[in-house]
C-alpha cells in the first residue's frame, strides 16, 4: 500500500518532487525541538493543485500526512 501510493504520488507530482530513500527523508524527521520522527515519504508541492492531489491521495490510501515549514519552530510538529 505505501509503496503504490508513493509512486502514485510521483506520477502525479512529478518525481522530481517527491522523497522517498530513507537517508533523503531522514532530515525532514525533525523540527528545532531536536525529536526525530520517523518520515517514510516527503513531498515538495508547488501549487494549489499539488496540494489538492496529495491530500486527495492521503485519504485514498489512508496515509497520514504532517505539514511542514522550514521546521524553526520548537513544538516538535515535524
Amino acid at each position: 500500500r505505501l509503496t503504490d501510493f508513493i509512486q502514485t504520488l510521483a506520477n502525479k507530482l512529478g518525481p522530481q518532487n517527491v522523497l522517498s530513500d530513507p537517508a533523503e527523508c531522514w532530515a525532514y524527521g525533525y523540527d528545532n525541538s531536536r525529536r526525530h520522527g520517523h518520515v517514510d515519504c516527503v513531498a515538495f508541492v508547488e501549487n494549489i493543485s499539488h496540494i489538492q492531489t496529495a491530500i486527495q491521495l492521503c485519504n485514498q490510501y489512508q496515509i497520514p500526512l504532517t505539514a511542514r515549514g522550514r521546521a524553526t519552530g520548537t513544538p516538535g510538529g515535524s
